[in-house]
């Protein structure tokens, strides 16, 4: 597993896009979970969404967060 954290080292943080290799991927509860467009959508959990789409499911999406 990840350690968030090595000596003299940033936090680590996982992001997760919505491509389907990434499909099925389930994160570690101690990291961060940086989630891309669709990866929100069935991502058991995330910390953070991030898009640079602003197509109208992004919009939606960010409209009604989980």
């Amino acid at each position: 597993m990840l350690s968030p954290r090595k000596p003299g080292k940033r936090p680590r943080a996982i992001i997760v896009a919505s491509g389907p290799s990434a499909k099925g991927f389930i994160p570690p509860d101690d990291i961060p979970v940086i989630a891309v467009n669709g990866a929100i959508d069935w991502l058991p959990r995330a910390d953070y969404f991030f898009t640079l789409d602003p197509s109208p499911v992004n919009l939606k999406r960010l409209s009604k967060p989980k």
